[in-house]
């Protein structure tokens, strides 16, 4: 049975405490653990030299097993699993908000420690195991809804929809710019001017210094390597993602703050039409970009490319949306379906831990200094290669993620987490039950 908010929150003032795990809402540890492959299947073509950097992309060969597989993690999968966990984001920042006024405890300091205690995990991850990090953009964005929490609700969903509308028509006009450029005078020259810019944030030269370090170097070799790329990469995903992840952070803290996913039953009728709108625009939007992904190269200054980037700005979160109706009504009924999912929720509670932990596996699958039995992976593999993998070590971590927690209260960098937020070292075994 999913705990509701209601039951969750103490009527009596007491000091802020971290959440103990009967007062946990498992939908949204069913959630970020289905986000969380998604998260592994995406990021795996990064790691593995399928890009070296966030605007160069893989083209696999059109008709194979290769395209099958980059084409069904384009549909199913990109800029779905981070928009979920951009709204689980906010939604939790709404719960840890009334949690704090119903202990009529201030709540400002607790959170921004937080935030400030998850951007430096995040800059660790950063430069020690994966320059894609986005946790740092989430500590920075989630301090700028704190900045504008308390707008109306209304407001803050008419944000959440200008945000998508501008990123929709910004591609949009990209494109009919580039479709009729040999309309206007000097529109074909300014085309191809263009063309370098867009392609790569990093030199031919600086890639191909990385690839070999990736490959070939040391640790260290492969820790300067990664901060040429983590210079080139987060001023373009805080930029580039701003739109994006914001308006799903906003949408998130809405969805608390109504109960969405806490008092699944009020909302039935709603989530049965998120499900029903989140398919009709979320598939055909979705086709669209999955087919020109894996055909033309992105990095081309081509009309469909920004037609195509158009409709996935609003067709990922709208299938995020759908995934996110489908499976809280799952679980809502309780059937087949419903409770195999709870299988899930161990993975979701360590959400952070796993997330950091598929990078600590990546470098060793994939760098030179990894497992010593496996030669260096990197730019050696292929979509449908990277996909099996990470199916693989997707069902590892649900299997330690269920062990761990018999034992623990907390993964270990939500116990450090913690700790670090409350500045007092928190209890991490479990106390045993006597019968």
């Amino acid at each position: 049975m999913t705990v509701t908010e209601s039951q969750t929150l103490p009527t009596t003032p007491t000091n802020l405490r971290p959440v103990a795990p009967t007062e946990r809402v498992e939908i949204l540890d069913i959630l970020r653990g289905f986000a969380l492959f998604g998260v592994l299947a995406v990021n795996i073509g990064s790691f593995s030299g399928l890009p070296v950097d966030p605007l160069s992309f893989y083209v696999p060969p059109p008709g194979t097993l290769d395209w099958a597989a980059a084409w069904l993690v384009a549909f199913f999968l990109t800029a779905k699993s981070y928009s979920m966990f951009a709204l689980l984001f906010g939604l939790g920042l709404a719960i840890q908000m009334e949690r704090a006024a119903a202990k009529e405890q201030s709540f400002g300091p607790f959170f921004l420690r937080r935030m400030l205690v998850l951007f430096l995990i995040g800059l660790a991850q950063g430069y020690l195991l994966w320059q894609g990090d986005i946790l740092m953009v989430y500590a920075i964005l989630g301090c700028l809804l704190f900045m504008v929490r308390k707008i109306q609700l209304s407001t803050m969903l008419i944000w959440a929809g200008m945000l998508l509308a501008v990123l929709f028509l910004a591609h949009l006009a990209s494109g009919i710019a580039i479709a009729t450029a040999g309309l206007w005078s000097g529109g074909e020259e300014v085309m191809r001017e263009m063309e370098p810019q867009r392609a790569q944030p990093l030199t031919a030269d600086a890639i191909a210094a990385i690839t070999e370090s990736f490959r070939n170097g040391g640790f260290r070799e492969v820790l300067d390597a990664r901060l040429t790329q983590l210079a080139a990469v987060f001023p373009i995903q805080l930029i580039d993602g701003f739109p994006n992840i914001f308006s799903m952070i906003l949408l998130g803290f809405y969805a608390g703050q109504r109960r969405l996913l806490t008092q699944t039953h009020e909302h039935i009728t709603l989530l049965r039409r998120l499900l029903l709108w989140g398919l009709l625009v979320g598939i055909p939007a979705n086709l669209v970009y999955a087919t020109v992904y894996t055909t033309i190269n992105p990095t081309s200054l081509t009309a469909s490319v920004f037609f195509a980037t158009a409709l996935h700005s609003v067709g990922a979160p709208a299938l995020m949306l759908g995934y996110l109706a489908a499976i809280t009504l799952l679980v809502a009924r309780q059937g087949f379906w419903g409770r195999a999912l709870h299988i899930l929720a161990p993975m979701g509670r360590m959400a952070l831990s796993n997330y950091v932990g598929q990078s600590v596996l990546m470098n060793l699958i994939f760098y030179s200094y990894g497992l010593a039995f496996l030669p260096a992976l990197y730019a050696q593999t292929n979509a449908a290669i990277n996909l099996g993998i990470a199916i693989a070590i997707f069902v590892i971590q649900i299997i330690v993620s269920s062990v761990w927690l018999r034992f623990f209260r907390f993964g270990p960098l939500e116990w450090l987490w913690r700790s670090s937020t409350y500045g007092k070292l928190q209890p991490m075994r479990r106390r045993a039950t006597v019968s």
